[in-house]
């Protein structure tokens, strides 16, 4: 592990600590289970130890408790303000990048939970630290349903704010929750494009009921699909989760997309745009062909 690592993995670690002591008072040995449990994280004992130490030189009242309450740690939630250094706010600011780049909604939401609890002084400083971008807009609730939804196989109808077509209704088979791009979406079968498709959180409106599921979206193929770009694309862009380069030329790259539906394909296809060369699978040159010529039917005015 490398410094930088460890000095990331070392903030994590404090700001879990800090949410759990957020949610009630904790003993040592509780600490240490419930890290392992909710965060993947196994410090000793000695490290808790001296973690608290830190959250309380940093400002945090933080108080053992006696052997009447097994020596439980409590932090006193009501302090009025709290005033980092800018090495501090650069220091919270890339525990929180470094939180995001995982790609884990769950752990993204519990930080943005955390740092809206903390009375930081208003300024310039903090203001990028509490900016969560799109998970400023949303919605916690919904995203706990529909996690919960995507757990027991169910689908859902929800009330959608769709660019194209204003508030509409849509059933969603539901498969899973991601988050690419700096964006959460629910994935699944939609009745609306009778196919796999992808819906982003913070458009979702409600929640108007939950169905029993029958997982349509397993009948669709996740065939390797291979696309040729420009070095210089290759160069600019960061590869999806889905990609991978496997073979190079002098001014182009082949990339390979897999373990993803074609609909996630296409519309990376599409962002690449002029940039993407050739397109070796005739399936998705087609899909790509019929999406447009869709989208150019929505613009009557042409």
């Amino acid at each position: 592990m490398t410094n930088n690592e460890s000095i990331q993995l070392t903030g994590f670690r404090l700001i879990a600590l800090l949410k759990l002591l957020f949610e009630k008072d904790l003993s040592k040995s509780e600490l240490l289970e419930l890290l392992n449990k909710k965060y993947n994280l196994s410090p000793s004992k000695e490290t808790i130890k001296l973690d608290i130490n830190t959250l309380i030189n940093c400002g945090f009242e933080i108080k053992r408790g006696t052997k009447t309450n097994n020596y439980k740690y409590s932090l006193n939630k009501n302090f009025i303000s709290l005033k980092l250094d800018k090495k501090e706010i650069n220091f919270l600011n890339s525990i929180k990048n470094t939180v995001t780049e995982l790609y884990n909604f769950e752990d993204i939401l519990n930080l943005k939970s955390l740092f809206l609890k903390l009375p930081f002084e208003n300024g310039e400083e903090t203001f990028e630290l509490i900016n969560f971008k799109i998970f400023n807009f949303v919605n916690g609730d919904i995203i706990n349903k529909l996690k919960n939804a995507v757990n027991k196989d169910k689908s859902v109808v929800i009330l959608y704010n769709s660019p194209e077509k204003g508030e509409i209704e849509i059933e969603i088979d539901l498969d899973k929750i991601t988050y690419r791009n700096e964006k959460l979406y629910v994935e699944g079968y939609s009745n609306i494009h009778n196919n796999y498709a992808s819906f982003r959180t913070d458009k979702i409106i409600k929640i108007l009921k939950f169905k029993d599921g029958n997982k349509k979206f397993k009948k669709f193929s996740k065939e390797k699909t291979r696309y040729i770009v420009t070095k210089n694309f290759y160069e600019q862009n960061p590869l999806e989760e889905f990609e991978k380069a496997v073979k190079f030329g002098k001014d182009e790259v082949e990339l390979e997309a897999t373990g993803i539906d074609d609909f996630f394909i296409v519309q990376r296809i599409l962002t690449i745009g002029k940039d993407c060369i050739k397109i070796k699978r005739k399936e998705i040159k087609d899909k790509i062909i019929n999406t447009l010529n869709e989208t150019l039917k929505e613009y009557k005015c042409l």
